[in-house]
């Protein structure tokens, strides 16, 4: 809180303000108290990062699986541009490379790079993410339609190709997503899945690592390596399974997300989505909601911190539904950091008076649900994420890369206020794609009344 405190303090104090004028004298307390928390955060992370690599040293490292295709090197390492771009020449003529990242997530808006991993089935390469390299090529390859890029839960990895480009990543094979079609849990752990799928072992992860730290020891190099060294043979393995189950198109289409802006886009409704408890918002409270979510990410890009270090999701949400009008009923709000209530609570006033539902929320048919008609919702939703687990545990596919029981009770909430359940789920994903084909009998009639 110290740190988001600083940073809203050092950003205020610097605009002419009736609050910055007023709190001018607390500028260099903030920066202060700023210090003082990086400088706690950088010894809790120095501590950290010794005490799991005393652990790792203690642990007995699994050797490399022997196999054609995973390299067994150590692996090099790029620090120069002469380098990457001799790297980046090599991965585009092999037309496939599995690629990794170790950030720093916690601190900044965006996360900050410190390694870059690859590997093809020849060798492991480490690119130093923090070296004085321009890494727009790398970026670019990833870009390039005629060269696949192979990851593992590689959605935050691949965000930096859309961010600096403005162009989406090529062709992506996501073992993580090809796994939950294999009969493997999602979302399925790197070490567990080359476990189950190669008879191969990782080893334990690291705890904790300071990737941030200059050079490198050689623990955290074999970590990170072990993070790609598996990925081509992985890919190659399941497309092989894939294929003879019929499976495999389902997967590409499934990783065409990576294609698509919005995957990589904060959009209001997406982001409310996620938490729990606002599918059952009225259009108005909705509205609020997605005022503030997209007020929040406009504050936290400003003071350069992650949006959920600023203000938790829950706390929006009670926001929404007290909908306060003073500054004194915003000071009232549990668990609202302090320097929040202070020194932005005024902007959160202005947010909850202005939100209104967009044209065409409120005026297409939608109508309020009664507080009995929003306990049948939830129930009809129990009833179909049932019968979803059913047919996946028959198909053999893991039923949380389907649907959710959120996303179920978001649409039969919108067959409630808007009737026409076959509009309904033609407008969502249920009703398109692979999950059209999969859910399509279950999906085929509206819900039973609970």
């Amino acid at each position: 809180m110290l740190l988001v405190e600083g940073l809203v303090r050092l950003r205020h104090t610097r605009k002419d303000t009736p609050a910055a004028m007023a709190d001018r004298n607390d500028s260099s307390r903030g920066s202060r108290n700023k210090r003082t928390w990086q400088s706690y955060r950088q010894r809790h992370r120095q501590r950290s990062h010794a005490q799991a690599h005393a652990e790792a040293k203690q642990i007995t490292i699994p050797p490399v699986l022997e196999h054609p295709m995973v390299p067994q090197a150590p692996p090099d390492t790029v620090e120069t541009q002469a380098d990457l771009l001799a790297l980046v020449d090599s991965l585009r003529t092999a037309g496939r490379f599995a690629y990794d990242s170790e950030f720093i997530g916690e601190q900044t808006y965006y996360p900050r790079f410190c390694v870059i991993q690859v590997a093809t089935t020849e060798k492991v390469t480490l690119i130093d993410a923090l070296a004085d390299l321009d890494l727009t090529p790398f970026w670019e390859l990833i870009a390039d339609e005629k060269v696949q890029t192979i990851v593992h839960a590689g959605q935050q990895d691949l965000e930096p190709v859309y961010r600096i480009l403005d162009r989406t990543p090529g062709e992506i094979f996501d073992t993580q997503i090809a796994a939950a079609f294999l009969g493997l849990s999602y979302p399925c752990g790197l070490s567990k899945l080359v476990s189950s799928l190669l008879e191969a072992d990782l080893g334990p992860g690291l705890k904790f690592s300071q990737w941030d730290e200059r050079p490198l020891s050689e623990v955290q190099k074999h970590y990170a390596a072990n993070d790609v060294r598996y990925l081509p043979l992985l890919h190659e393995t399941m497309v092989e399974q894939l294929t003879k189950i019929g499976r495999l198109e389902w997967v590409r289409e499934e990783n065409e997300q990576f294609s698509l802006p919005a995957t990589y886009q904060v959009t209001p409704a997406g982001q409310r989505l996620r938490m729990r408890g606002a599918g059952m918002l009225d259009p108005l409270r909705r509205a609020r909601l997605e005022a503030l979510v997209q007020w929040r990410d406009r504050a936290a890009r400003e003071f350069d911190v992650p949006p959920r270090s600023l203000v938790k999701d829950a706390l929006l949400l009670e926001l929404t539904r007290l909908k306060p009008i003073t500054l004194e009923a915003i000071r009232r709000v549990r668990g609202l950091p302090r320097p929040v209530k202070g020194r932005l609570g005024e902007a959160i006033l202005q947010v909850l008076e202005e939100a209104r539902p967009e044209t065409g929320q409120t005026d297409d048919g939608a109508r309020r649900l009664s507080r009995r008609e929003i306990e049948a919702t939830r129930e009809q939703a129990d009833v179909i994420w049932q019968r979803v687990r059913a047919k996946c545990d028959e198909d053999k596919i893991d039923p949380a890369i389907v649907t959710s029981k959120r996303e179920l009770t978001h649409l039969v909430r919108r067959f409630r206020e808007r009737g026409d359940w076959a509009a309904r789920v033609s407008e969502s994903r249920l009703g398109r794609g692979w999950r059209g084909e999969l859910l399509g009998e279950i999906l085929r009639d509206p819900p039973p009344e609970a």
